[in-house]
């Protein structure tokens, strides 16, 4: 039975292995915790980009050193205040 069952796993992983080699721009991907699917990676960057563009802005600089300087501030004062 042991055997049975590596072998499903085997077949089917080159099964796969084979499917997306044969197809590259093809990606895997989680839809969910349990579900992967399989799609166009030029679809996906594309479906990824319109969701993002109205979600999201592009910062020319990276804000976590300024919020960190900002946070040390306040936790010195409340510090000296005790």
């Amino acid at each position: 039975m042991r055997t049975k069952e590596n072998d499903l796993i085997s077949s089917s992983f080159s099964t796969t292995k084979q499917f997306l080699k044969d197809d590259p721009p093809k990606i895997l991907t989680r839809i969910d915790k349990k579900n992967t699917v399989v799609i166009n990676k030029i679809e996906y960057v594309n479906k990824m980009e319109l969701l993002l563009q109205n979600t999201y802005i592009i910062l020319n600089c990276n804000p976590i050193n300024k919020l960190l300087g900002e946070l040390q501030k306040i936790l010195k004062i409340w510090k000296q205040q005790g």
